[in-house]
C-alpha cells in the first residue's frame, strides 16, 4: 500500500503527470461544451423540421389524385380529372 501511495505522489510531483491531468481536464471540458451544444442544436433542428413537414403537409392536400403534399409534385396543379 505504501508503494502505490508513493506511486500516486510521485505521479503528482512529476511535470508531465501534471500537464496530463491538466489536458484530460481540459478534453473533458471540452467535451461536455460539444455534448451541450449538440443536444441545444438538436431540438432546434428537429422543431424547424418538424415545422418543415407540417407546412409541407398542407400544401397540396386537397388534390383528388391522393397526393399528399409530401413531395415536390405538390407544388404542381392536380391533374384533370376525366369524366
Amino acid at each position: 500500500m505504501a508503494k502505490v501511495t508513493r506511486d500516486i505522489k510521485s505521479f503528482f510531483a512529476d511535470e508531465p503527470g501534471l500537464e496530463t491531468v491538466e489536458y484530460a481536464i481540459i478534453a473533458g471540458l471540452i467535451a461536455l461544451v460539444v455534448i451541450a451544444t449538440i443536444g441545444a442544436l438538436s431540438l432546434q433542428i428537429q422543431a424547424a423540421y418538424e415545422t418543415f413537414r407540417a407546412t409541407r403537409r398542407h400544401v397540396g392536400s386537397n388534390q383528388r389524385d391522393g397526393r399528399g403534399g409530401c413531395c415536390a409534385f405538390a407544388l404542381l396543379p392536380p391533374p384533370p380529372i376525366s369524366a
